[in-house]
């Protein structure tokens, strides 16, 4: 679907917001956008962001962009919007072993610009996580190891946000089970619903559209405007739909495969 460029800035720049949140930083290059964090070397952390490279200038933004990463001992994904096609892009990847991930692990980014909400399934309780429960919430984002760390930067983003920010940590409860986890974020005119996540003894249980419905609920009076969505996969599926998103930028990734040594470390 064709948005605006600035619609479409507005939103590259919320869903590199999540790494930045926790700890990371963003550099920007004539044919994409590096996101970096250090301190959580996952893919979702760590990405080159809306590749578009001209002819001429592919082996050297490759070289350059591993370069920064893997010294730093970081195995980042690209991501590659599907049209235009860029062969020459794809077989410079291919050299320096980076492959499609597939359908599974291409990234979506959704809108949603108002309308009624439909009801939410009672069986859960939606409310934003206590300073207690942060890290319940950082249990479904992170491996142990990370999570000290992790839960010193969501504290400041949530108790000492930059001017015109706002960060709220979110968690469905079925009973006394936390059962799936959203992060909402504001910093302009678009704001972002991040890393939604579901127990997965509860998936295919309405625990994550319940809680999506319950955020944008929570939200739709303080923070007025339309919110994007990020996820993993193409298009959008049933429960999104039906609460309103539509699907407006997609991506291709492309990555390491798991077989491959780290960056930084002899095989």
């Amino acid at each position: 679907m064709l948005i605006s460029p600035e619609l479409r800035f507005l939103l590259l720049r919320e869903d590199r917001a999540l790494a930045l949140l926790f700890g990371g930083y963003a550099v920007e290059w004539p044919g994409g956008t590096l996101v970096v964090n250090e301190r959580v070397p996952a893919g979702r952390f760590n990405f080159v962001q809306d590749v578009r490279l001209g002819p001429g200038r592919i082996l050297a933004f490759v070289e350059k962009a591993l370069e920064h990463y893997y010294q730093r001992a970081l195995r980042p994904t690209f991501e590659l919007p599907p049209d235009p096609p860029q062969p020459g892009t794809v077989r410079a990847l291919a050299e320096a072993g980076y492959l499609p991930l597939g359908p599974h692990r291409s990234r979506t980014l959704l809108l949603r610009e108002g309308g009624e909400l439909p009801p939410s399934d009672a069986r859960y309780r939606v409310r934003p996580a206590s300073e207690e429960e942060h890290g319940t919430f950082l249990g479904f984002l992170a491996e142990p190891r990370y999570q000290m760390e992790l839960n010193r930067y969501l504290e400041e983003d949530v108790f000492h946000p930059h001017p015109g920010e706002r960060t709220v940590p979110y968690l469905a409860w079925r009973g006394t089970d936390p059962v799936a986890v959203a992060l909402f974020h504001e910093a302009g005119p678009v704001r972002g619903i991040h890393i939604v996540a579901t127990d997965p003894r509860y998936r295919g249980q309405r625990a994550a559209s319940t809680l999506v419905t319950e955020v944008l609920r929570a939200e739709a009076g303080s923070s007025p405007g339309p919110c994007a969505l990020f996820r993993e996969g193409p298009g959008v599926p049933r429960p999104l739909r039906e609460l309103g998103f539509r699907d407006v930028l997609s991506f291709e990734t492309y990555g390491l495969p798991d077989r491959r040594p780290s960056p930084g470390k002899a095989p």
